[in-house]
Formats: C-alpha cells, sequence, structure tokens
C-alpha cells in the first residue's frame, strides 16, 4: 500500500507506462483480502501521487523564480487531503480502518 503508489508516482514521471499494469497486479496480490477492493486504495493513491507530482513538476517549470510559492502551495495540497480525511472520520463518515 505505500510501496506501489510510490512506484505508480516515479515510473509515471519517467512516462514508463507500461510498468503499471504490472504494478497494478502486485497492488492486486499483496493487498489485504478482508476489503474485497482494498487493491484500489493503492491505485486511488498511485493516480493522487501522480497528479501531485505533475502539479509540482509543471508548477516549478511555469514559475521557476517562485520557489517559495510554489512550495507553499505543493505542500497544502497534501495538507488539504489529509484535513479531508481528518474531518471525515471525525464525522464518521468513513469507517475506520486499522490496514492504512
Amino acid at each position: 500500500m505505500i510501496t506501489v503508489p510510490l512506484a505508480m508516482t516515479a515510473t509515471s514521471l519517467l512516462v514508463l507506462w507500461w510498468t503499471w499494469p504490472p504494478l497494478l497486479l502486485c497492488a492486486w496480490w499483496w493487498a489485504d483480502r478482508h476489503p474485497r477492493w482494498a487493491w484500489v486504495m493503492a491505485v486511488e493513491a498511485g493516480v493522487l501521487g501522480t497528479q501531485w507530482a505533475y502539479l509540482g513538476v509543471y508548477a516549478l517549470g511555469s514559475w521557476p523564480t517562485q520557489l517559495l510559492v510554489v512550495g507553499a502551495f505543493w505542500t497544502a495540497y497534501p495538507l488539504l487531503l489529509a484535513l479531508v480525511c481528518w474531518h471525515a472520520r471525525r464525522r464518521q463518515l468513513l469507517d475506520a480502518y486499522d490496514g492504512y
């Protein structure tokens, strides 16, 4: 649940899309079997990681002199995602799951 999304992010930045089918197979193979679709969480994390990486790469390419501003916004993206998840769990919109 950590290695596969990181590998998906790294391979997408290198435009090695052919590696995603084997990575999807790895996510399925090593995922917890209790929730039937737990492997999809790894895919979602890989897609979000790829989106986050591309956002930072293109922002730095577009505004190379604004490193502090780009860094602040780039850091705010995962913080906002963590805040949304925290809020959803606090309101019990999602069930707590010990595996991830």
